[in-house]
């Protein structure tokens, strides 16, 4: 006696934000979760697992005898037996066929987070929907923290977790929350609680950190004399701190916590913001919507575009437009990003979720040859 389970398809359900974070239901579904339970009376039975007696969820079929089991069920079932439970000589057990997936369908489904939720499918449609579903739970990542809950808390949590890596401002080590007093003390007991003065002028005003590790003040950031010097730090791949191509890339990645500062030396159609995919300075087609994960402002100052939002107008109180001889500060900070033009704070906050990122990178598009700007500094913001 034998018997196998075929894996004859890809798990495609996990989406671009979430990942294994999702916390899943296991098991079959509950008669609770049917929004037309009457009109399926008369072939209520077929559409149940003979093993948890609730309705199919993900169905596999023994080939022998056409049973239908729920993914979960039928597996732990398989790690203690090896007969089929509907007592089959052979279990053969395949991924369930087209007539026993479109009977599922006639299923109409309310979402696993009613009455969070309100959004109703049938059976397979409703699987598509719950993996996107924004009140979805999510589970923690920084082990060993119990959390679970909907994505808008998750991402707050995120910000709190006693788990979660902060980095130490004084040595740049990465320390779980919980732990950052402990660290601190270690500091003071070596004597290294303490961000040195600005290394061109002594003064501990303002201070930042340029991506070499010297530590400058704002004033001494100002002086172009002292930029030369650092030249070197926030330069783009191309090894030039002017744009020259359609899509510039910074050489260095950006630290958690940064500032750039930004002269427009012409204007014509240009986009500046960050990515986490460097290799989209390689992508020779000019794009309206790059298919890469960039997060960027357009030249009139209002629309914003991500990769999984597109385009949409953020900025709505300003009736101001880039132009030629502006200067953008760009400043990023606890997961939030901010726009100054010329001093004046274009008011929108963006939030960026970092969770399961890499490095992130300067991004500037320049859609036209009358576009050209140049990165007058990066530096860390201590936070």
């Amino acid at each position: 006696m034998s018997f196998k389970m075929e894996k004859d398809y890809e798990d495609d359900s996990e989406n671009e934000y979430k990942g294994d974070l999702i916390v899943k239901s296991h098991g079959g579904i509950s008669a609770e979760r049917i929004a037309n339970l009457q009109t399926l009376q008369v072939i209520e039975d077929l559409l149940k697992c003979p093993i948890c007696l609730n309705f199919l969820n993900n169905p596999y079929e023994c080939e022998l005898c056409g049973g239908l089991f729920c993914e979960d069920c039928i597996q732990i079932w398989l790690k203690t037996k090896e007969k089929c439970p509907m007592r089959c000589s052979e279990l053969k057990i395949r991924r369930a066929d087209v007539n026993a997936r479109k009977l599922l369908n006639k299923i109409i489904l309310k979402c696993p987070n009613y009455p969070d939720c309100n959004f109703k499918a049938n059976y397979w449609d409703l699987f598509n929907h719950e993996e996107k579903c924004m009140f979805q739970k999510l589970k923690c990542p920084n082990k060993p923290c119990k959390f679970n809950g909907k994505f808008s808390d998750f991402l707050k949590h995120q910000l709190i977790c006693n788990y979660g890596n902060v980095q130490c401002g004084f040595c740049k080590a990465l320390i779980p929350r919980c732990e950052l007093n402990s660290h601190f003390d270690k500091h003071q007991e070596t004597k290294t609680l303490s961000i040195k003065n600005c290394s061109f002028c002594g003064s501990n005003q303002d201070l930042r950190r340029c991506l070499c590790n010297e530590v400058i003040c704002i004033n001494c950031l100002e002086d172009d004399n002292n930029l030369s010097y650092h030249e070197k730090c926030f330069k783009f791949q191309t090894g030039l701190i002017y744009t020259s191509k359609l899509y510039n890339i910074s050489k260095n990645p950006l630290p958690l916590n940064f500032e750039c500062k930004i002269t427009f030396l012409s204007v014509g159609w240009i986009r500046v913001g960050l990515t986490f995919e460097p290799k989209i300075a390689d992508f020779e087609e000019d794009a309206n919507c790059p298919p890469y994960d960039i997060y960027c402002i357009l030249e009139d100052l209002k629309q914003f575009y991500t990769y999984k939002n597109k385009w949409k107008y953020i900025f709505k109180n300003k009736d101001i437009q880039l132009e030629q001889g502006d200067v953008m500060i760009m400043r990023f900070q606890n997961g939030e990003l901010r726009y100054f033009i010329n001093g004046e704070d274009l008011g929108s906050v963006i939030k960026i979720p970092l969770i399961h990122q890499s490095n992130f990178y300067l991004f500037i598009q320049c859609r036209s040859e009358k576009s050209k700007a140049k990165v007058d500094y990066i530096t860390e913001i201590f936070n």
